[in-house]
């Protein structure tokens, strides 16, 4: 972690308006003054790991993780409501089709990022409530069968729902 001049200022101002105050806090101001002090800033991040994200995430990656979400949230929707025999259709027709599993999730050891994305927006912000059952870690990478199925809906985005074949179209496209 790089912190600037005028950053070790404010940590050192405010841990010292801390300690005069006697503010209880979870952060050792005597360990922050210390490390800022003696050139050795890295151990902030590494006492406070739990607290710091490594970095922020990029707003790509946190708009595309949207896009699918709401794509599988839609193709989840959308077959609901269709009639039984469209359901039978859907089903006969894409392979290892289960509707309460739309969303695979994204692969742990290649996209952490979409997959931190996609839980932030399930379970901390209660968004896309359908897929809260569904797991994050597909064990493997996603991202790109995910595009493929994107390319496919995103013309299909002004439809009030999708149809059967929109339905299998959109994901015979993944793998």
């Amino acid at each position: 972690m790089e912190i600037s001049v005028v950053e070790k200022l404010l940590l050192l101002i405010l841990c010292d308006l801390a300690k005069k105050q006697k503010i209880k806090s979870d952060f050792d101001c005597e360990f922050i003054e210390n490390a800022i002090s003696s050139g050795n800033t890295w151990a902030i991040e590494q006492e406070y790991s739990g607290l710091l994200s490594k970095s922020e995430v990029k707003r790509n990656v946190v708009d595309f993780t949207k896009n699918i979400l709401e794509m599988c949230d839609d193709i989840k929707r959308s077959y609901k409501s269709l009639p039984t025999k469209d359901k039978e259709y859907v089903k006969n027709t894409v392979a290892n089709f289960d509707e309460n599993f739309v969303f695979k999730g994204f692969g742990g050891n290649t996209e952490c990022d979409y997959m931190g994305v996609a839980g932030f927006l399930i379970q901390k912000m209660h968004k896309f409530q359908s897929l809260k059952d569904c797991k994050l870690n597909s064990r493997v990478p996603m991202v790109e069968n995910y595009k493929q199925m994107y390319t496919i809906y995103k013309p299909l985005t002004s439809k009030i729902s999708l149809s059967k074949d929109d339905i299998v179209k959109i994901l015979k496209n993944k793998n």
